[in-house]
């Protein structure tokens, strides 16, 4: 069984990681769906963010990296995922993420949306929070991968 985890990963933190690393110990294959039609202020590219989520799991055979536009649940069809992966930090987000599961069961009955809380230490981790730290100049250690580092400092 396969589950889809959309998101922008712009960049990928260790939240990001967190599910999809927990996700692999449910499920046979992660798809994590790296949103083209990104509406916020981005830092990355489309193709550096692949690029990035593609590096992290370059060895584990479980997670496959794509990209994709359009609604989500439509994109989850065509690669015969029944679920969607969703992360909630908090209540905000719950309530957020339980409006639009709502909606992609109304337009697909046939796909279900999960939710995976980040761990502890990672739960108040958002890419948002990390690109502004990052853009003013802050230090992201804490937040995001050696990986991200890197890439961020070229």
């Amino acid at each position: 069984m396969q589950v889809l985890f959309p998101g922008s990963f712009d960049p990928i933190t260790l939240g990001h990681e967190d599910v999809i690393n927990r996700a692999t110990k449910i499920f046979d294959k992660v798809i994590v769906a790296v949103a083209e039609d990104n509406n916020k202020n981005s830092l990355l590219t489309l193709e550096q963010r692949l690029e990035l989520v593609s590096e992290i799991y370059q060895d584990n055979p479980k997670v496959e990296t794509v990209s994709f536009s359009g609604l989500t649940v439509k994109f989850a069809q065509t690669k015969d995922a029944n679920i969607i992966l969703r992360s909630i930090r908090n209540t905000i987000d719950f309530e957020s993420e339980l409006q639009l599961a709502k909606m992609n069961q109304a337009i697909a009955s046939s796909i279900e949306t999960i939710f995976i809380a980040p761990s502890n230490d990672y739960q108040f981790i958002s890419s948002t929070l990390v690109r502004q730290i990052h853009q003013l100049g802050g230090k992201i250690d804490a937040f995001v991968s050696p990986n991200v580092i890197q890439y961020l400092s070229k």
